[in-house]
C-alpha cells in the first residue's frame, strides 16, 4: 500500500505547515512541471530513467516502513505463501 501527499504550503523549520498561503502562489508552469513529476515517480516507467524533477524549491520527504511494528509486507507474506505452496 502507498500513500501520497502534497501541497502548496511553506513547511516552518519546527516541521510545522505555515498558516499563510497567500506566499505560496506557484506559477501553471510550476503547477504543470510538479504535476508531470508526481505521475512520472508515481507510475515509475520502465524506461524513464531520469525520474521526475520537482525543481529546486521543493523538498521531499520520504518514509520508511516501520517493519518491526507493522510485520511483512502483502508482498512478502504472498511469496511466502507461494514458497509453501511449492514445497508441499
Amino acid at each position: 500500500m502507498r500513500f501520497s501527499w502534497f501541497g502548496v504550503n511553506w513547511v516552518k523549520v519546527t516541521g510545522d505547515l505555515a498558516a499563510d498561503v497567500a506566499s505560496a502562489q506557484p506559477t501553471i508552469s510550476d503547477v504543470l512541471d510538479h504535476i508531470e513529476a508526481i505521475l512520472i515517480s508515481a507510475a515509475e516507467p520502465a524506461k524513464n530513467l531520469q525520474g521526475g524533477r520537482f525543481g529546486e524549491g521543493v523538498e521531499q520527504y520520504l518514509q520508511f516502513r516501520d517493519r518491526d511494528a507493522l510485520g511483512p509486507t502483502t508482498d512478502e507474506m504472498t511469496r511466502e505463501l507461494w514458497a509453501q505452496q511449492i514445497s508441499n
